[in-house]
C-alpha cells in the first residue's frame, strides 16, 4: 500500500540528486528506484538498488531496515515521545523498543544517573 513518508533536508537532497541522474540519463519513471528503462524493480533487485543509491548519496551501504532503526532511534534521542514515534512509524511500542531501539552508553548513563539517590 502507498505510505506518506516524511523526509528531512539531507534525504531530500539525496532524492533530488537521484531524480536529477534519472533525468540526465532519460529515465522516465514516477518512482526513484527503477530498472535502467524506468519499470519497477523486482524485489530481489530492490537492494541492489538501495546501495547504488546510497553509493550516489555518498552514505554508508546497509540493509533497508537500518534506515528505520536510524529514524527511530534518533527521534527518541532528540525527545520525540515513544508514543508518538510508535503510532507514526505504524508500529506497537512493544515492536519498536524490541525490534528498533539501541540502547547506547549515553542514554544508559543518563538512566543511571537519573535513578542515583540524591
Amino acid at each position: 500500500s502507498n505510505r506518506i513518508i516524511y523526509l528531512n533536508g539531507f534525504a531530500m537532497s539525496a532524492v533530488e540528486r537521484q531524480l536529477e541522474y534519472k533525468k540526465q540519463h532519460k529515465i522516465k519513471s514516477d518512482f526513484i528506484f527503477t530498472t535502467s528503462t524506468g519499470t519497477l524493480l523486482e524485489q530481489r533487485n530492490i537492494l541492489r538498488a538501495f546501495h547504488y543509491f546510497c553509493e550516489n548519496a555518498n552514505i554508508e551501504k546497509r540493509g533497508l531496515h537500518s534506515l528505520r532503526k536510524c529514524f527511530i532511534n534518533r527521534a527518541l534521542q532528540n525527545g520525540i515521545q515513544p508514543f508518538d514515534l510508535a503510532k507514526f512509524t505504524g508500529h506497537s511500542m512493544q515492536t519498536m523498543f524490541k525490534y528498533y531501539h539501541d540502547l547506547n552508553k549515553i542514554a544508559g548513563l543518563k538512566i543511571i544517573e537519573a535513578t542515583e539517590n540524591r
